[in-house]
């Protein structure tokens, strides 16, 4: 889960709510590809971010979540 914080209709920043960290491996995956997700965001100003090889499930729960929060932001 993220939540998106926007400034002046932009994307500013992402915070990350709840992510897998129930094991080492899930941990190293998240701590690995959420830098770069993020940073994509931002830089894209979208949802719309390449996913992350090695990290296919973390990369598509980051797209919807980010994608649900922007739409929520827009209401």
């Amino acid at each position: 889960q993220v939540s998106a914080v926007i400034q002046g209709g932009k994307i500013f920043d992402i915070k990350f709510l709840d992510f897998p960290k129930d094991r080492s491996t899930s941990l190293e995956i998240t701590n690995f590809s959420l830098p770069l997700l993020k940073t994509e965001a931002i830089s894209v100003q979208s949802a719309n971010v390449n996913t992350v090889s090695g990290a296919t499930e973390t990369s598509v729960g980051f797209k919807e979540s980010l994608a649900s929060a922007l739409a929520k932001a827009k209401q």
